[in-house]
């Protein structure tokens, strides 16, 4: 959308300066006609520098034959978020915290789009566990990072309240199966066994520990499907207006 003058002349969406605005997003062309500081009034930064962390230490595989998986979920998670950003012409990076994917570095536009989904389509389901989480290396200040992971180990979990205390903008892309440790679930699992009821006492534990990030400023948005995109876009830019909270160390 734009906004038109009374001269006819076009302007981007804009609004007045405000503080704690960046620089960069300064509109000068705007702001010469109309006499005082405005930046570029969009839906996020573009031109930014966007991380995606997968976390593939584990495949989580429900009980139920032909289920999407944790990993599924994070391919679908990555491309949709990585198109979005990509097509606004932002730098987009991945960085696998386990193997089944690998880390892809920073570019933009048509050939990082295509780059992308080449290695997404060739991620390895049978790659074992891994239990070595192999950390993201530099974050810049407020760069966008988007971390997918189904939030089951303790590791994965105190990465993402890492980059957040590394001065990264961090929502969580919560990949766990949904019907994992659910009711329906247990019932799919031998009696003998106990790894329904066991499941389900991992899932409480994992959603105590959601609540913990989300204690802590960090949103975490579970994704169900590509029509999650909104959800997530809307938590980041929440996450993005919102009051910065210092985390202690």
């Amino acid at each position: 959308r734009s906004r038109r003058r009374g001269d006819g002349s076009d302007l981007a969406d804009v609004r007045e300066f405000r503080p704690g605005d960046r620089l960069r997003r300064i509109n000068w062309r705007a702001t010469s006609r109309l006499g005082a500081l405005h930046v570029n009034s969009t839906f996020t930064e573009r031109d930014t520098d966007v991380l995606i962390v997968a976390d593939t230490l584990l495949d989580i595989v429900p009980a139920a034959p032909g289920s999407p998986t944790s990993l599924d979920a994070t391919v679908r998670a990555i491309a949709a978020i990585s198109r979005h950003y990509v097509g606004f012409g932002d730098r987009v990076a991945i960085h696998d915290l386990g193997r089944r994917i690998g880390p892809i570095r920073a570019g933009t536009g048509p050939r990082q789009a295509r780059v992308v989904l080449g290695q997404l389509s060739r991620a390895n389901r049978d790659v074992p566990d891994w239990s070595t989480l192999r950390p993201v290396g530099t974050v810049t200040s407020g760069m966008l990072v988007f971390f997918c992971s189904p939030l089951l180990e303790r590791e994965a979990q105190d990465e993402i309240v890492r980059l957040r205390r590394m001065g990264a903008e961090v929502i969580g892309v919560d990949t766990l199966p949904e019907e994992i440790g659910r009711f329906d679930d247990i019932a799919s699992f031998r009696r003998d066994t106990f790894l329904g009821e066991a499941w389900m006492i991992r899932r409480m534990e994992r959603d105590a520990a959601v609540a913990r990030l989300r204690s802590l400023g960090i949103p975490v948005t579970p994704w169900r499907g590509t029509g999650s995109l909104a959800s997530v876009l809307l938590s980041m830019e929440a996450t993005r207006s919102a009051p910065r909270r210092v985390l202690g160390r």
